[in-house]
């Protein structure tokens, strides 16, 4: 398993948010994230879910990895802007 994955500092390079430009700059290196080989492909572990890492970015895949981020805890508390209050 390589650990750099071109995909995400593809993503970064379209993502607006400081934050969630800064994850996706982790998980191009392969940091702070839980990236397994499995059936021939890099996949990135989430809270409830999974994500096939392509191998070549494309439009498709950018708008599905959105997708996971908005829907996964972890991505959500990076690109929140209303922070709870304690």
């Amino acid at each position: 398993m390589p650990g750099f994955f071109p995909f995400f500092l593809d993503c970064y390079k379209l993502e607006k948010d400081e934050k969630r430009k800064k994850q996706l700059e982790n998980l191009a290196f392969g940091i702070n994230s839980a990236i397994i080989f499995q059936d021939n492909k890099n996949v990135l572990i989430l809270d409830k879910d999974q994500f096939d890492i392509p191998e070549t970015f494309s439009q498709t895949s950018w708008d599905e990895f959105k997708k996971t981020m908005d829907s996964s805890n972890r991505f959500r508390r990076y690109g929140s802007k209303n922070k709870k209050k304690l």
